[in-house]
């Protein structure tokens, strides 16, 4: 197994950008195509090469399957991603599974329904005081040609405080960048380190197995393209890339969510219904001790802020067994997250 190109992949895979407090997600339409393919080809991606001193800025761009398209990708190549990708959050039966019925099916979203899906989010991470101008630099007069803004989904620090009270790192995985586990994993002890194709493209996953992905043949168009490691004489257009979803919600619905493309895997997944609802009773039941601090103590508040035994189990039995359970519901709405951006040139 050849090692990985940090230059390759997007640095939020890696680094997290927890340092940077600030941030703020634009969701855009490609409004011109060429434009929009010469904007990604200069706008400064941060990789997950690591730099010392990490930098004050990040910026990371994910593409959904209408923005494959919208950018002049072939139909062929758009059907060799997951299904879920090319799916999106839209499609009638994902919506019964996800119990976006009624108020929250998707004809009642802001964004991410079919014919309202953003083609691409724009992701930009700061620290404190230095968000704005980073934003402003970026949308320059190239950006206005080349994309239509959706909305700007934006931020807030909460200044260390976890609302759903995650904070031991209990279901915290650690990428296997160096590749060293054997895969399938034959071990009996419980380990939180994953292996490196649950998150990128291009690499065995808990399976020992590659995820389908678009493998081309080689020409002059693909010329810049990693070859794929389980076909050496094809070109891997996805490798080092990931699936990313974005989502809107609030306490009362689900208002958007889009698959986006973002060359890291699908790893995040969010709790089934029940064990949402349980999460936002917990979180009501605390921020109701909170407004009446002379009625509950700290020393009441502090154990209820730990009661979240439900999500954590639901995350260890579904988790623990393969990584490839994270994905489960947010693969409805997913981007292509490219370290490379020349790569949308096609």
């Amino acid at each position: 197994m050849s090692q990985i190109d940090y230059a390759d992949v997007q640095g939020l895979v890696r680094f997290g950008y927890g340092q940077m407090t600030s941030a703020s997600y634009v969701l855009v339409r490609v409004k011109n195509a060429d434009a929009a393919k010469a904007w990604i080809r200069s706008a400064p991606v941060t990789t997950a090469v690591a730099l010392k001193p990490p930098p004050k800025t990040a910026m990371n761009i994910a593409v959904t399957a209408a923005g494959l398209r919208a950018l002049g990708l072939s139909e062929s190549i758009i059907a060799c991603f997951s299904h879920e990708f090319c799916g999106g959050m839209g499609q009638e039966s994902r919506a019964r599974q996800l119990g976006d019925v009624g108020k929250n099916a998707p004809s009642n979203w802001n964004w991410g329904s079919y014919g309202c899906e953003p083609h691409a989010v724009v992701m930009f991470f700061a620290e404190q005081g230095q968000l704005d101008s980073f934003i402003q630099k970026a949308r320059d007069q190239n950006w206005s040609e080349a994309f239509e803004e959706v909305t700007s989904l934006g931020t807030s620090n909460l200044d260390g405080d976890e609302p759903f009270g995650f904070a031991d790192g209990i279901s915290q995985p650690q990428i296997d960048w160096e590749q060293q586990l054997v895969r399938p994993c034959t071990q009996l002890g419980y380990t939180n380190i994953v292996a490196l194709g649950e998150f990128l493209l291009g690499y065995p996953n808990e399976y020992g197995k590659i995820t389908d992905r678009p493998l081309l043949e080689p020409d002059a168009a693909t010329t810049g393209l990693l070859n794929a490691e389980d076909a050496p004489a094809k070109k891997d257009l996805a490798r080092n890339g990931s699936y990313l979803v974005c989502g809107n919600w609030n306490r009362t619905s689900e208002a958007s969510g889009s698959f986006f493309m973002t060359k890291p895997a699908e790893i995040l997944r969010t709790p089934t219904n029940w064990a949402r609802k349980w999460s936002a009773v917990r979180e009501q039941a605390i921020l109701w001790c909170r407004s009446r601090p002379n009625r509950f103590p700290a020393r009441i508040r502090g154990p209820l802020r730990r009661i979240n035994l439900p999500m954590r189990t639901i995350q260890l039995a579904r988790g623990v067994l393969s990584a490839h359970m994270f994905a489960e519901r947010i693969r409805a709405t997913a981007t292509f997250l490219s370290g490379a951006p020349a790569r949308f040139e096609n």
